[in-house]
């Protein structure tokens, strides 16, 4: 993939993942041996699954925001402001993000590595 596609890919995964919370295309996005490893643990592909899953079924919906995206053959790093779907304009994010995706050769993503920062 070169980097727009790879872009272009990032940003379709953040809105069916993350956004729609459309658990049935992270196969679309994730290789089967995917890894994310965060501030809290290390998540495997069922994980990674149960993950979206209990982020669909949260009471307040989140909002995640791609601020900026920095792309590089088989890698890209987000930075991402995560916002609650009713929170009062202007407030403090819930959390920012800055996360490191890794493309097989196959170009799906096998390896996110996440930096969380809460307030």
């Amino acid at each position: 993939m070169n980097p727009q596609q790879q872009e272009k890919f990032i940003r379709d995964m953040y809105q069916d993942l993350f956004h729609d919370a459309n658990v049935e295309k992270i196969s679309t996005y994730c290789a089967p041996n995917f890894v994310e490893d965060n501030n809290y643990d290390v998540l495997d592909y069922d994980a990674f699954v149960a993950h979206v899953k209990d982020v669909a079924s949260r009471p307040v919906k989140a909002v995640f925001d791609i601020e900026f995206i920095v792309n590089i053959p088989g890698q890209v790093v987000i930075r991402t402001i995560v916002n609650a779907e009713d929170q009062i304009k202007g407030a403090p994010p819930i959390s920012l993000l800055i996360s490191y995706w890794q493309f097989n050769k196959d170009g799906l993503v096998d390896y996110c590595k996440e930096v969380e920062h809460s307030e």
